[in-house]
């Protein structure tokens, strides 16, 4: 299973390179075109992102997704996908 998706991501989040983004789960946009940590709208402002999930079910590509993640010390972890859109 492999999906790419659209997920709203604050700016300062998206483009700071030390973000852990969950396991199979990572920006299509490389590193180095993200731009800067602060945008003209400020640290907080939010774009939708494409990302690629090698967990994701294929009904969600394409579409703009809520992805509910979770830290548990060892990593991030998605615990819930849900089509938006």
């Amino acid at each position: 299973m492999s999906a790419r998706y659209w997920v709203l991501v604050p700016d300062g989040q998206f483009a700071c390179p030390d973000t852990q983004w969950p396991p199979g789960m990572r920006p299509v946009l490389p590193p180095e075109r993200r731009g800067p940590a602060v945008s003209p709208r400020g640290p907080a402002a939010l774009n939708w992102r494409e990302f690629a999930d090698d967990g994701a079910d294929q009904e969600l590509d394409g579409r703009k997704v809520s992805v509910v993640a979770r830290d548990e010390g060892s990593g991030v972890f998605i615990s819930e996908r849900r089509i938006i859109e």
